[in-house]
């Protein structure tokens, strides 16, 4: 079976000269989420994901489902380049691209807590959506996202993540995920709400989330 492996949150590291234990403070979680992966073609084993996350130096690394969802350990600073870095490296391995997003947990705390629909429409949903974007969209691209709402569909940016709530099923739905790239002029991945508050119940924000 495939099993998940998560390191200690503190790192033992040794004594020091008056033979206290000393400890490295953990270092800021994240999530990646990937997009299309095990989508068709687009196989992707879960054991093998976090091998290659951990061979860019990677700590804590552990899968959440088999859709693409990792969550990790960093000190990484600059995260558009972790973007591509994995991007790069997953590419390359598996011989297809393999956009990458990745998001703090505080930031999906902030898209689990917004509730900027009717009360009424998230009571009858099919679904709701967070959708996340490689950078902040531009005026006319939000502009042009948002043209595309019907009675079916309603949408709400936080920053460059979209809250998309769906009256129907994906196959029934007026708009797809198509439309909306086409719309944004960029990639997006998707995630189903429920899957993000399961990820934050087991990883929350804490003090070493930046």
């Amino acid at each position: 079976m495939d099993f998940a492996v998560t390191l200690p949150t503190q790192y033992w590291r040794g004594k020091d000269i008056s033979g206290k234990t000393e400890w490295i403070d953990p270092m800021p979680k994240y999530f990646a989420f990937l997009r299309a992966v095990n989508v068709g073609r687009r196989k992707i084993i879960m054991s093998e994901l976090r091998q290659q996350f951990e061979n860019l130096g990677l700590l804590g690394v552990e899968t959440f489902i088999a859709s693409g969802n990792v969550i990790f350990e960093s000190d990484k600073v600059l995260l558009d380049q972790l973007e591509t870095d994995i991007s790069s490296m997953l590419s390359q391995t598996y011989g297809f691209n393999v956009e990458t997003y990745i998001r703090a947990p505080q930031v999906i705390a902030t898209i689990l807590a917004a509730s900027p629909f009717p009360p009424h429409k998230v009571e009858s949903r099919h679904s709701l959506y967070a959708c996340f974007f490689p950078t902040p969209l531009s005026p006319s691209a939000i502009e042009a996202t948002l043209s595309l709402q019907n009675d079916e569909n309603d949408f709400h940016f936080i920053d460059n993540n979209l809250l998309w709530l769906n009256q129907k099923n994906q196959l029934e739905t007026s708009i797809t995920q198509v439309q909306m790239e086409k719309a944004t002029g960029t990639k997006m991945t998707a995630r189903n709400i429920n899957t993000l508050a399961r990820m934050i119940a087991k990883h929350p924000p804490n003090s070493t989330t930046p």
